[in-house]
Parts: C-alpha cells; structure tokens; sequence
C-alpha cells in the first residue's frame, strides 16, 4: 500500500541527530501536520533545530 509520511529530525547544538519522530501518516493524496504537535516535541525535546522529511512509502 501507497502511503505519504511526515518525519522530523531533532538536531542538537552539534547538528547530530539525537532522535526522528513521526509527525503523520496519510494517504496517497496527503497528509496534514499539527503544528502545535511539531513544535511541542521540538520544545520537550530540548531540539535547538529540525530537518521536516516528507516522503512516499
């Protein structure tokens, strides 16, 4: 099955990865993002910067 994804990367002060999330899941014809979602796993996280990864699994 044809399926969108949106991740995010959660970088540190060095830009090394310290985790990815997956923010959604939808279908083949989108998927939609909750920003208030995103940006509270930044900010729990201690994230002082991101990479947002939309991709066709």
């Amino acid at each position: 099955m044809i399926f969108l994804e949106n991740q995010q990367a959660l970088l540190n002060n060095s830009n090394k990865v310290k985790g990815i999330y997956q923010i959604s899941q939808g279908g083949i014809t989108g998927t939609l993002v909750d920003l208030r979602i995103l940006f509270a796993v930044v900010i729990k996280s201690l994230s002082v910067a991101i990479i947002l990864v939309h991709y066709v699994n």
